[in-house]
């Protein structure tokens, strides 16, 4: 009988998360396919990310190795 009712507690604690993540989740799903992004193709957000943020990212970690840029903060990048 416990066993019963732990796994009814489970049941219920598990359908309350899903009330709440569920909105959230197709919010996000209706926003990207607003915006055309899809999770493969050229649309694809790392994709979108990285051609605009690997170069900089790289020269900076070019910089840091060699000393002229501080690791844990920068002034030119805002990168704390």
């Amino acid at each position: 009988m416990e066993i019963k009712n732990l796994l009814r507690k489970l049941w219920r604690k598990t359908l309350e998360y899903a009330a709440l993540i569920c909105p959230i989740v197709l919010l996000w799903l209706v926003m990207c396919w607003s915006k055309e992004v899809v999770p493969f193709g050229n649309g694809l957000i790392d994709y979108g990310d990285m051609k605009e943020q690997s170069e900089p990212m790289y020269l900076f970690l070019w910089d840091v190795l060699h000393g002229r840029k501080n690791l844990f903060f920068d002034w030119t990048t805002s990168i704390i």
